[in-house]
């Protein structure tokens, strides 16, 4: 939700984006000094990270699963004959 009166915006057209028609901008204050050309970099730079960005898994599901299975098992091994439950 945007507050205030105003609000400097950028868009742009992303025409490579098979998701995107359109990727809008909102500008923080302070940002004098900056050119059209820094502010197109960066939104384009900002674009290419999210296009390209995937959640990694490093580890899959499966072999979470079979460690914490295979940590159980050690555990309830160690009590059964260190104990002798």
């Amino acid at each position: 939700m945007l507050r205030g009166c105003q609000k400097e915006m950028i868009m742009l057209k992303t025409a490579e984006s098979r998701l995107f028609e359109r990727a809008f901008f909102v500008l923080r204050r302070g940002g004098e000094g900056t050119t059209e050309g820094d502010m197109l970099a960066e939104a384009t730079r900002i674009l290419s990270l999210a296009q390209g960005a995937r959640p990694r898994r490093r580890w899959g599901r499966g072999f979470l699963f079979a460690a914490g299975m295979l940590a159980g098992i050690a555990i309830f091994a160690i009590f059964r004959f260190a104990f002798g439950w």
